[in-house]
C-alpha cells in the first residue's frame, strides 16, 4: 500500500513550529494528526495536512520489510502529497510561505529540543522557484548510511542546480541509535512563515534497524 501511495505522489509531483492541539486520530500504529492550529489566529488563516491516506509517509523501495521499518543501506523517501492554506475558509490566491520539518524522536509527543531534526525547509505555495523546494507537495530522498547518518535532499535538488545550499541535510543519528533496532517516532510539522504560532502535525511510528543489518546482509 505504501508503494501505491508513494506512486501515485509522485505521479502528481516530483518536486520537506511545533503545534500539537486537540485530539489526534491516531490508529493502532501510532499515527495520526496531532495539530490543528493554536494560540491566537486572528489572522483567519489555517493551514493543514491531507487526510489519510495522502497524509505524511515514509517508504523505502530496498528490501522485503514491513512499512516504516529501515535498514542500513535503504533509500527512504519522505513525502505529503498535499499541504492546504486556507484565509476565513478559503484558499489563498496569493503566496504564502510555510516551514516544514521532520524529526525522529523516542517519544510519541514531539519534544523538538530532544529530538533528531531530518528535515527543515521553507516553502512556497504556489512554487516560487528552486529556492523553494516544496510547495502543496513535497518529495524527499534520503540514504541512511553505514556511519549512522541520514543524508536527505529534495527531488527537485536531486541534479545539482541549488544542491549547495537548499534541501540537503545530513543527520547524525548516532544519539538516536542509543540501541539498535530502535523503535520511535517521525513527526511531521509544517507552520505558516508569518504567523508561526498557526501550524499542523503528523506523526506515525518508524523502525530502525542498526548497522549489524544492512540490506546487503539481509539479502
Amino acid at each position: 500500500m505504501e508503494k501505491i501511495v508513494f506512486a501515485l505522489v509522485m505521479a502528481l509531483s516530483m518536486t520537506a513550529c511545533g503545534g500539537s492541539g486537540g485530539g489526534g486520530n491516531g490508529g493502532s500504529n501510532g499515527s495520526g494528526n496531532d495539530g490543528g492550529n493554536e494560540g491566537d489566529n486572528s489572522s483567519g488563516y489555517n493551514i493543514s495536512f491531507s487526510p489519510p491516506p495522502l497524509d505524511p509517509n515514509m517508504a523505502t523501495i530496498d528490501g522485503d520489510k514491513p512499512d516504516h521499518e529501515f535498514s542500513v543501506g535503504d533509500r527512504i523517501d519522505i513525502y505529503w502529497s498535499f499541504v492546504s492554506i486556507e484565509k476565513d475558509g478559503n484558499p489563498v490566491e496569493s503566496p504564502v510561505l510555510y516551514t516544514a520539518k521532520v524529526y525522529l524522536s523516542e517519544d510519541e509527543e514531539l519534544i523538538e529540543e530532544e529530538s533528531s531534526l531530518l528535515i527543515s525547509s521553507e516553502c512556497s505555495i504556489p512554487n516560487l522557484g528552486f529556492k523553494y523546494h516544496c510547495d502543496v507537495h513535497a518529495s524527499y530522498r534520503c540514504v541512511y548510511d553505514e556511519n549512522a547518518q541520514m543524508t536527505c535532499v529534495s527531488f527537485s535538488d536531486e541534479e545539482g542546480e541549488g544542491y549547495e545550499n537548499y534541501g540537503v541535510h545530513t543527520m547524525d543519528m548516532s544519539t538516536f541509535l542509543d540501541t539498535t533496532p530502535k523503535a520511535g517516532y517521525a513527526h511531521y510539522e509544517v507552520c505558516l512563515k508569518e504567523y508561526s504560532n498557526i501550524c499542523d502535525s503528523f506523526k506515525h511510528e518508524v523502525f530502525l534497524n542498526g548497522p549489524e543489518y544492512s540490506v546487503m546482509a539481509a539479502q
